[in-house]
């Protein structure tokens, strides 16, 4: 039986001051949340919303295969980490915010991830994306509203391995440098589609 989880936070932090002389302190917030679903069809929706400067992170683990899961992220120091195994698993991670970092494993065959990552700032983002199987699929979109100083520091990489992958990136204005490692098994099958602003470009081994 196909169960939903959801979980939904809207978090309006007022920062706390302390004001002395030629002395300002502000204390900081942490956010997390951890949720682990281990049943058959599972859907997870997680959204956090958040107002003035705090550190969000959801961890999310999901056992069984046919998992499905919905992440949406919107502020400062947005982290997301997500685990998927068994196969037939899809995740969607949207991140709108500064400081954004994603990392996502998948294991197993007939997984995709979408991944959507829009910067607000000047401030690095950084995305570890994995899937290990047959038949995956990976979709990134990386958008930039202000220019970033390149660095490799934070990069965007994505690695699969296994058979039949396919990699599909649209990255607009400056976004740093994106890495993709693909390894194929004896069947082969790879293919990435790269969309920037000044081209598109195919690399397929598909046959």
């Amino acid at each position: 039986m196909k169960k939903s989880i959801f979980l939904f936070a809207y978090l309006i932090i007022s920062g706390i001051v302390f004001v002395g002389k030629a002395q300002v302190n502000e204390i900081n917030y942490f956010n997390h949340s951890f949720t682990d679903t281990r049943g058959f069809s599972d859907n997870v929706s997680s959204i956090n919303q958040q107002d003035q400067i705090s550190i969000n992170t959801i961890y999310q683990t999901q056992q069984i295969e046919n998992q499905s899961t919905y992440i949406k992220q919107i502020g400062t120091e947005l982290k997301t980490m997500l685990r998927q195994e068994n196969g037939g698993n899809t995740a969607t991670i949207k991140s709108f915010g500064q400081n954004i970092t994603q990392i996502v494993v998948q294991l197993g065959s007939g997984n995709t991830t979408n991944s959507l990552m829009i910067n607000a700032t000047p401030n690095s983002r950084e995305a570890h994306l994995y899937q290990e199987g047959m038949n995956n699929n990976i979709i990134l979109w990386v958008n930039s509203l202000y220019q970033c100083e390149k660095t490799e520091s934070a990069p965007i990489t994505i690695m699969q391995k296994g058979n039949d992958l396919r990699v599909s990136a649209l990255i607009t204005y400056d976004a740093l440098p994106v890495t993709i490692h693909q390894f194929s098994g004896f069947a082969g099958g790879m293919e990435v589609q790269i969309h920037t602003e000044k081209g598109f470009s195919v690399f397929s081994t598909k046959k």
